[in-house]
């Protein structure tokens, strides 16, 4: 019942996508080049949830 809180994967996969782009927002007021690049790593998100997923021992 705890939703992604209790689900790592789940709550990383939400968030980075939303971290990335205030940051690339940020950054495109100092370099706007960079900043369009940094929008294509918000779409790194499922990969970010995977790496953020328990392993199996």
């Amino acid at each position: 019942m705890g939703g992604g809180r209790s689900d790592p994967q789940l709550l990383v996969t939400a968030l980075f996508p939303v971290f990335v782009l205030v940051l690339a927002t940020g950054v495109t007021f100092i370099a706007p080049g960079i900043a369009q690049f940094m929008r294509c790593l918000a779409f790194l998100a499922p990969f970010a949830g995977w790496l953020a997923a328990p392993r199996a021992a």
